[in-house]
C-alpha cells in the first residue's frame, strides 16, 4: 500500500464523515491525561506521564493514519464506481450499448440510432447537438492533461446524456424510452407503407445519409423504398460446387488438431476454407471458420437466417437446412464423412424459445459455446471492416429476431474478451461463420 501524499491525505479527510467525532474523542483523552496529572489523580513521576502521553499520541496518530488510508481506499472505490456509472450512461446514450463500463471509440457507435436519438432530442428540447460533436468527443479517451474525458464531458453532450439516460430509475433521464418509441414509429411507418407480412427493418445497417433520408421521409410522410435494406422474400441460398471436382484433400495429420492451430479443409465458391481449432475432446476437434463465407470475389456472402418472414428457431430455420444439406455435401466432397454429428442444446432467451435440441453436422456457435470454449478476442472479432456482424444460432426477442456478433474493428481494451451481442430482424441479412466437429482418431477420418 503506497504512502499518501499531502493532497491525497487532505482529499481523504474531506470524504471522512467520522473525522469530527474522532477529533473530539482525541481531545477529550489528552485533556483527561493533563487534568489527571495536574490534580494529582495520577501519582506518577513527570517522565512517566510524558512517556504515557507520547505513547498515546503516537498510537492515536497511527490509528488516524490507518483509518485515513482505509477511507482513501474507500474513496477510490467510490470514484471508480462513479466513473463506471458515467461510462454506462454515456455509452447507452451515444449508441454503444447498455451497461458498457469502459471507453469505446466512435467506431463502436450505432450511427443510425444515434442520429434518431439526436433528432428526437432536438424535437423535444429544442437543443441541437450535431453528430460531429459526438465524433470529436469520442475521438480520444484522455484529455491533453491526461484526464479522463468522461469526467469532463462537454456541457451540451452532458445535457443530452442526462435527458437520455439515468441509471437511478430514470429520475433525470427518460429519453431512452422516447427514442425507442420514435424508432418504433419510423419502423411502423415502414410497415404501413412499404412492407409485406409485417416485417420490421432495422435502421442499423444504413449509412448516415440513408438514415437522414428515412427520417425525413417519415417526418414528411413521403414514400421511400426501404427494400434496398433487405434481402428479397424469395431469397435462395447460393449453390455450392462439389469440392471433389475442384481439388483433392490430403489427409490431415492428427498432430495438427490442437487449440490455436489453423487447418485447411473444404472449398466454398472456389475459395479454400480455413478453420480455427477452438476445442479438442477425445477423438474429435471443434473447428470454427476463420473468416465468414465469401463470394468468388472475396465479398462477405450475406444470407438470411430464415428465408420466410415468420417466427422461427435454429431447429426450423432454412439456414440450418442449407448448412447441413448442400453446404455439407458439396463443400467437402467425399471427405464430408469426417464431419461428426453432434447434439446441440438451444436455450431459451427471455421471451424467445430456443426450440428443440438439434443433431447437426454443420452449425453456428451459440453465445454459450463462446463462453464454454473460451474463444479469445482475436478469434471472435474479424479484422475486416466490411464484416458488420455474423450470425449466432441463438434466437432473440420472441423469436422475431436473430442474435449476432457485432464485429469490432478498431481499438478496444485488450482485456475485453466478451463478444458484442446484437439483434437483427429475421428479414435482415448477415454473414455466416460455420462451425463443426471433425474426427481425428484415424488417418481415414
Amino acid at each position: 500500500m503506497g504512502i499518501l501524499s499531502g493532497s491525497d491525505f487532505l482529499r481523504t479527510l474531506m470524504y471522512w464523515d467520522d473525522l469530527p467525532v474522532f477529533c473530539i474523542l482525541l481531545a477529550i483523552l489528552l485533556v483527561g491525561i493533563l487534568i489527571s496529572n495536574k490534580t494529582g489523580v495520577l501519582e506518577f513521576r513527570k517522565r512517566t506521564v510524558i512517556l504515557i502521553t507520547v505513547i498515546g499520541v503516537v498510537a492515536l496518530v497511527l490509528s488516524v493514519s490507518l483509518l485515513a488510508i482505509g477511507k482513501y481506499e474507500s474513496y477510490k472505490e467510490r470514484k471508480q464506481a462513479h466513473i463506471l456509472h458515467l461510462y454506462v450512461c454515456q455509452n447507452a446514450a451515444l449508441g454503444a450499448g447498455d451497461y458498457v463500463k469502459y471507453y469505446v471509440p466512435y467506431s463502436f457507435i450505432n450511427e443510425p440510432r444515434l442520429y434518431c436519438a439526436l433528432h428526437r432530442y432536438e424535437q423535444y428540447s429544442g437543443l441541437h447537438l450535431d453528430i460531429t460533436n459526438i465524433q470529436e468527443y469520442l475521438s480520444r479517451e484522455y484529455s491533453e492533461d491526461g484526464e479522463l474525458m468522461v469526467e469532463h464531458i462537454p456541457e451540451d453532450i452532458q445535457e443530452y446524456i442526462d435527458w437520455y439516460y439515468d441509471s437511478h430509475g430514470h429520475v433525470l433521464g427518460y429519453g431512452e424510452d422516447m427514442v425507442d418509441a420514435y424508432i418504433r414509429d419510423v419502423e411502423e411507418y415502414y410497415v404501413a407503407n412499404q412492407a409485406e407480412d409485417n416485417i420490421y427493418p432495422s435502421l442499423r445497417h444504413t449509412t448516415l445519409t440513408e438514415i437522414e433520408e428515412i427520417v425525413r421521409a417519415y417526418e414528411a410522410d413521403d414514400e421511400i423504398d426501404y427494400s434496398v435494406f433487405l434481402l428479397p422474400f424469395d431469397y435462395e441460398y447460393p449453390e455450392v460446387e462439389n469440392a471433389s471436382d475442384l481439388y483433392s484433400q490430403e489427409p490431415i495429420p492428427a498432430a495438427e488438431f490442437y487449440v490455436g492451430n489453423s487447418i485447411e479443409f473444404g472449398v466454398y465458391r472456389d475459395n479454400p476454407l480455413i478453420w480455427n481449432v477452438i476445442g479438442v475432446e477425445d477423438d474429435r476437434a471443434l473447428l470454427l471458420l476463420s473468416d465468414v463465407l465469401r463470394t468468388e470475389d472475396g465479398v462477405p456472402d450475406e444470407m438470411l437466417y430464415n428465408n420466410e418472414p415468420v417466427r422461427t428457431t435454429w431447429a426450423e430455420c432454412s439456414l440450418r437446412s442449407w448448412l447441413n444439406g448442400e453446404f455439407l455435401e458439396n463443400a467437402f466432397g467425399e471427405d464430408n464423412e469426417a464431419v461428426a454429428q453432434v447434439l446441440n442444446t438451444n436455450e431459451d432467451h427471455g421471451s424467445s424459445e430456443g426450440g428443440e435440441d438439434t443433431c447437426d453436422h454443420i452449425f453456428l456457435l451459440s453465445a454459450e459455446d463462446i463462453r464454454h470454449y473460451q474463444v479469445n478476442r482475436d478469434t471472435i472479432f474479424l479484422a475486416d471492416s466490411s464484416v458488420n456482424n455474423y450470425f449466432l444460432r441463438d434466437i432473440g426477442f420472441s423469436n422475431e429476431q436473430t442474435i449476432v456478433i457485432w464485429n469490432v474493428v478498431g481499438d478496444i481494451s485488450p482485456d475485453d474478451l466478451s463478444p458484442r451481442i446484437d439483434y437483427l430482424y429475421l428479414q435482415e441479412p448477415s454473414c455466416v461463420r460455420p462451425a463443426m466437429w471433425v474426427y481425428i482418431d484415424s488417418p481415414e477420418n
